[in-house]
């Protein structure tokens, strides 16, 4: 079980199918799309073709072995039977989806306020010597609130010498991470990551309301790997590397 699954890429902070759409007043909203990709039927056929394919190599095996005293001929027919993986066609089955895909497309819609002040910190760490990873300012700027941009601001305008925390301040935290990691670890039976619940917490202000609306959609998934799946695509779409 993969207990994190998110590394939110946060600009200047101390740590480093069928389609939905998610409320958002300011404008189209992200949107949420999900694939069936493997169905009941092929998960059963297929376990049914590895068996059968197990079955066989151990009988022709057998009948290759010199000491078993069988007539090779009539063993290799008889091992026809058990490598014949033509009945795994023919058995009924209640095909429904059994596992799925997500994918998460933010907003159109780019936010030029944040967009600038994301470039303009980006350049004043570069000047500085102070770039630590790769930012997609322009995916940052379709799902971030317009609040972030005068934090961003106020990173750019400090001096290569000084420290740009006191900008984060006005960013309050949240309980993102807690009400994320008590779902995960409802569903997975396994406690969440404690860094995980930390930056989702510490974030929790930074999101746009149609994004984190997006997030909460993965909540309801009643499987845990399909709940992993979701909020691996959510941070896929949200993450700023």
């Amino acid at each position: 079980m993969r207990r994190s699954w998110i590394g939110i890429v946060t600009l200047g902070t101390a740590a480093g199918a069928c389609a939905a759409q998610l409320d958002n007043d300011d404008g189209r909203p992200m949107t949420r799309q999900e694939t069936c990709t493997a169905t009941t039927c092929e998960r059963q056929r297929q376990e049914c073709r590895t068996n059968a394919e197990h079955r066989c190599d151990t009988c022709l095996a057998a009948c290759e072995d010199p000491t078993a005293g069988e007539d090779a001929p009539d063993c290799f027919r008889t091992c026809l039977e058990s490598c014949d993986s033509g009945p795994c066609y023919d058995a009924w089955c209640n095909d429904s989806c059994a596992e799925r895909s997500f994918a998460f497309q933010p907003s159109p819609d780019v936010d030029p306020a944040v967009l600038d002040s994301c470039l303009r910190g980006l350049e004043r760490d570069r000047r500085c010597g102070q770039e630590t990873a790769p930012v997609d300012c322009d995916r940052l700027s379709r799902v971030l609130r317009a609040d972030i941009a005068s934090t961003w601001d106020c990173r750019a305008a400090v001096p290569c010498d000084r420290s740009a925390a006191t900008c984060y301040s006005e960013l309050l935290p949240g309980n993102l991470g807690e009400e994320t990691c008590g779902v995960i670890d409802t569903t997975c039976g396994v406690e969440c990551d404690p860094g995980l619940r930390a930056e989702l917490d510490q974030t929790t202000s930074w999101w746009r309301d149609d994004v984190l609306a997006a997030l909460r959609t993965c909540f309801s998934e009643p499987v845990c790997d399909d709940l992993i799946r979701c909020l691996e695509a959510w941070h896929t779409a949200t993450s700023g590397a």
